[in-house]
């Protein structure tokens, strides 16, 4: 994900770090998948889909979004999902 940086952007970014006699907290997120991962692809096709469980899906409110959570990231706040049956899944999608 270019935009987030590269290794070598990391490395500056740790160097300036410990030359300010400072530390670094990484929050390694591992039980996340990416929106076109095939888990994710196959819990959006159905309700009753094997892998719907694999993911958090909370139903609308009155046509739109749940809940009013923001997100940090670039891409779309909130991912918004409007299939099947108004529901939303949290997630990060990848910017075009």
């Amino acid at each position: 994900m270019t935009e987030f940086g590269t290794m070598a952007d990391f490395d500056e970014l740790l160097r300036a770090v410990k030359q300010r006699h400072m530390r670094l907290v990484l929050d390694l997120v591992v039980n996340h998948t990416s929106d076109e991962h095939r888990w994710f692809v196959e819990s959006r096709k159905s309700k009753d889909n094997p892998y719907r469980n694999y993911y958090i899906w909370r139903p609308g409110k009155n046509g739109k979004e749940p809940n009013n959570w923001t997100s940090f990231f670039p891409a779309q706040p909130g991912s918004w999902i409007p299939q099947p049956a108004n529901t939303i899944c949290i997630y990060c999608r990848k910017a075009a």
